[in-house]
C-alpha cells in the first residue's frame, strides 16, 4: 500500500484510487509513512568550497495535494515543484532539506515539523509560489531558505529561526511571537534565480518588493534579527522595551552618528563605533530604510560604557 501511495503522489492521482487508505478526522491517514528515501548523496568540492548534494526518490511536480495529514511522516529530501498543497497537516513532520519551488500552500498546519536547511519556496522565473492561511507553530525553521515567496495571513509562534533567511518573502498580514535569533529580513530578494535560459526571462526581483505589510512583530523576542535592503518597518507593530531602539528615519539617525564618532570620537572606541554602524546596523548597501529596530543587546566587546555611550548617541539622533 505504501508503493501504491507514494506512486499516487507522484503521478497526481486521488489518494482515494488507493486501495486499503483511510481517512483520520476527514484527512487521509498519512501518519507516520516512511515517504521519502534519499537515493543519492555527493560530495562536491571546490577548492575549500564544499557541499553535499542529495536526492530522494520523492519527487513531486505539478501535482494538487489536499486533505492529507502527514503528521510525523518522512518527506526529508523531497523535492515539491510546482505544486498546490490545501489543508493539510504537518505535525512532527521531517521535512529536513526538502526543497519546495514555485508551490503554493493554503491552510495548512505546521506543527513541531523538522524543516531545517529547507529551501521553502525558490522560485521559477516570477514565480515563488506562497504560504496563504498557514499556521507554523515550534518548527525548526533553523537555516532555512526562502526567495519572494508570498507570505500571507500567517501564524509563526514559538519556532526556531536560527539563521533563518526569509531573503525577499513578500509578507502580509502575518504575526510573529517567540524568539527570533539571527533570522534575516529583506526588502527584495538578493538570492532569487534572475534568469531562466540565459538572457532570456529575466526578472528584476526589486518588481518584487517585500513591504512588510501589517506585520506584529509585538509580542517577539528580537535577537541579533538582520532587516536589510531597503526594507521598511512603518507598517509593522514592534516589540517594546529598553532593550529596543526604534529607528524612525534609519538612513538619517546612522549618517549623524557616523559623523559624531568620526570627527567627535578617539582611538578604541571611534573604531569600534564605525565597525557596529557600517559593518551592523548601517551596511554599505545592504542597509534599510525608513523605519527600523535596534536590539541592544551586548556588544562582543565586552565595553560596558562603550555600550552606554554608543547607544545614547543612536537615542539622541533618532
Amino acid at each position: 500500500m505504501l508503493e501504491n501511495i507514494i506512486k499516487s503522489l507522484k503521478n497526481g492521482k486521488p489518494l482515494s484510487s488507493v486501495d486499503g487508505i483511510e481517512k483520520h478526522l476527514d484527512l487521509w491517514d498519512l501518519r507516520g509513512a516512511p515517504l521519502s528515501k534519499l537515493t543519492q548523496e555527493e560530495r562536491i568540492a571546490n577548492g575549500s568550497y564544499k557541499i553535499i548534494q542529495k536526492n530522494s526518490r520523492l519527487y513531486l511536480k505539478k501535482n494538487e495535494f489536499e486533505a492529507i495529514d502527514f503528521s510525523f511522516a518522512d518527506i526529508s529530501h523531497s523535492e515539491w515543484y510546482k505544486c498546490t498543497v490545501r489543508n493539510c497537516l504537518f505535525e512532527g513532520t521531517n521535512l529536513k532539506e526538502a526543497t519546495f519551488s514555485a508551490s503554493d500552500f493554503r491552510d495548512c498546519v505546521f506543527r513541531k515539523a523538522n524543516m531545517s536547511y529547507s529551501f521553502l519556496n525558490l522560485n521559477s522565473g516570477k514565480n515563488s509560489g506562497s504560504f496563504i492561511g498557514s499556521v507554523f507553530k515550534e518548527v525548526n525553521l533553523s537555516n532555512a531558505f526562502f526567495n519572494f515567496p508570498l507570505i500571507k495571513n500567517c501564524l509563526f509562534e514559538d519556532c526556531k529561526f536560527s539563521v533563518t533567511c526569509f531573503d525577499g518573502s513578500r509578507f502580509v498580514d502575518c504575526e510573529f511571537i517567540g524568539i527570533i535569533d539571527s533570522a534575516l529580513f529583506m526588502g527584495y530578494s538578493v538570492y532569487a534565480r534572475k534568469s531562466i535560459l540565459g538572457i532570456f526571462n529575466r526578472i528584476d526581483p526589486r518588481d518584487y518588493p517585500n513591504k512588510m505589510e501589517n506585520i506584529d512583530f509585538s509580542h517577539a523576542k528580537l535577537v541579533g534579527v538582520s532587516f536589510t535592503h531597503d526594507i521598511n518597518l512603518k507598517n509593522c507593530r514592534l516589540p517594546e522595551g529598553d532593550e529596543y531602539i526604534i529607528i524612525k528615519d534609519l538612513e538619517c539617525t546612522m549618517k549623524k552618528v557616523l559623523m559624531i564618532i568620526e570627527s567627535e570620537w578617539e582611538e578604541e572606541e571611534k573604531r569600534l563605533g564605525l565597525a557596529m554602524i557600517n559593518n551592523v546596523y548601517f551596511k554599505k548597501n545592504k542597509h534599510g530604510k525608513g523605519t527600523s529596530i535596534i536590539n541592544t543587546s551586548p556588544i562582543p566587546s565586552g565595553n560596558i560604557e562603550f555600550e552606554k555611550r554608543f547607544y545614547s548617541l543612536i537615542r539622541k539622533f533618532n
